[in-house]
């Protein structure tokens, strides 16, 4: 009798550190760095938009109008891979000016959450978290007025999740379809004054 407890006790132990072994892998995980060493600045511009997941990019494409984001815009679809960092980063310096979710097909017709971000020199970059396969949302913490440096962490997408971001069209894209990023690493776009010094 005391031999079976003491077996039952035994096992049982092992099984709770295998648990938390399994929860503190998984957590590493999610939550882990995707690259380290790239610059942040590219061509020696500094406020170059950043990536604000790490996956692939899938499409880089012009549209000319957007029910949420506005006219004339520019939109990079970033696909996050099963193994990639599941982190989300602000991809500049901006505050959010509005919070929604689109629940069902509407004039925008992706179900997720969005976020519109508005930088002090008056630029507005949206954000289309786009519910996953699985049905999980983007798991966020940010609210409306609430401010973000760029690079900041805002919260993570779990699983294979997709990310749309929109900037205006007089920004230079420095990406291109099929190219690996990595969230607050890689510079996406550069905004017009860039160009025009890189130019001079």
């Amino acid at each position: 009798m005391i031999i079976v407890i003491g077996l039952g006790y035994y096992g049982g132990i092992h099984y709770f550190s295998s648990m938390v072994l399994a929860i503190y892998l998984l957590f590493n995980l999610l939550f882990r760095k995707g690259h380290q060493g790239l610059s942040h600045k590219i061509g020696g511009v500094s406020e170059a938009a950043l990536s604000p997941i790490t996956g692939m990019v899938r499409e880089v494409a012009a549209i000319e109008s957007h029910p949420l984001f506005g006219n004339n815009l520019v939109r990079v679809s970033i696909q996050k891979g099963w193994f990639d960092a599941a982190n989300l980063f602000v991809p500049l310096t901006s505050e959010v000016s509005n919070r929604h979710i689109v629940e069902r097909q509407t004039a925008t017709p992706e179900v997720g959450e969005v976020l519109i971000f508005r930088c002090p020199q008056g630029t507005k970059v949206g954000l289309h978290l786009l519910r996953s396969r699985f049905g999980y949302f983007a798991k966020n913490w940010l609210e409306i007025g609430d401010r973000g440096e760029r690079g900041a962490n805002f919260g993570f997408f779990p699983f294979r999740g997709t990310v749309l971001l929109y900037l205006p069209n007089s920004y230079r894209i420095l990406v291109s379809e099929g190219e690996k990023i990595f969230g607050d690493e890689t510079a996406i776009a550069v905004p017009p004054a860039s160009n025009n010094r890189e130019k001079e």
